[in-house]
């Protein structure tokens, strides 16, 4: 027989949750809604595009993709605000491969 399994959240997982919803809110508003771009930087050298697509694309539909060959940076476009507010987020300190990434806005406005 299953054992019951609580499902009642706690203050903890609450104050968690409120602090992430305030972190959103902090970086989507950081700049202009017409931003849907972010900037990598410490993505390593081996890295190919298809691996950093993939990391990239676990935070939602990736719209295009740059890897500044020999630099260590990348430019990653999303169709939104909102996926790309996402991206910086939760990418920032995030590991591919051996290095973690820094994940800041771009500065490409979406086009229509």
């Amino acid at each position: 027989m299953p054992r019951f399994v609580s499902m009642a959240v706690t203050q903890k997982q609450r104050d968690l949750r409120c602090e992430y919803e305030d972190e959103y809110d902090r970086i989507y508003e950081a700049v202009g809604q017409d931003i849907c771009s972010v900037f990598l930087d410490n993505v390593a050298l081996d890295i190919t595009s298809e691996q950093l697509y993939e990391h990239m694309q676990n935070v939602g539909q990736v719209a295009g993709l740059r890897i500044l060959e020999g630099t260590g940076f990348a430019v990653i476009d999303y169709s939104d605000h909102q996926t790309a507010a996402k991206a910086v987020m939760e990418v920032n300190n995030s590991y591919l491969g051996k290095m973690k990434l820094r994940c800041y806005w771009g500065g490409k406005e979406r086009t229509s």
